[in-house]
C-alpha cells in the first residue's frame, strides 16, 4: 500500500503507460528470442506492475468500490429470484 500512498492515480497512469511502452520496445527489439525469453520478460513485467495496481485495487475495495464493499454490498433486493 506504500507506493498508492506515496503517489497519485496520474503517477499510477504515468508509470503503467511508460512500463506498456518498454515492453513493446523491448519484443521489437528481441523479435528473435524464443519462447522462454518472453516468458521470463512477461513475469518480470507482472511483478512490477502488480506492486502498483494490487495496492490501487485494495484501496478500492476497501473504499466501497468491488463487490462486498459499501458501493456493492447486501443491499435488499425485494423479491427478486437469484439467477
Amino acid at each position: 500500500m506504500e507506493w498508492v500512498e506515496e503517489n497519485s492515480e496520474a503517477d499510477a497512469d504515468e508509470y503503467n503507460e511508460r512500463r506498456k511502452e518498454e515492453a513493446m520496445e523491448w519484443v521489437e527489439e528481441n523479435s528473435e528470442a524464443d519462447a522462454d525469453e518472453y516468458n521470463e520478460r512477461r513475469k518480470e513485467l507482472e511483478d512490477v506492475l502488480e506492486d502498483v495496481v494490487s495496492p490501487i485495487m485494495s484501496k478500492l475495495y476497501a473504499a466501497g468500490g468491488g463487490p462486498g464493499g459499501a458501493a456493492g454490498g447486501d443491499e435488499d433486493l425485494g423479491d427478486h429470484d437469484e439467477l
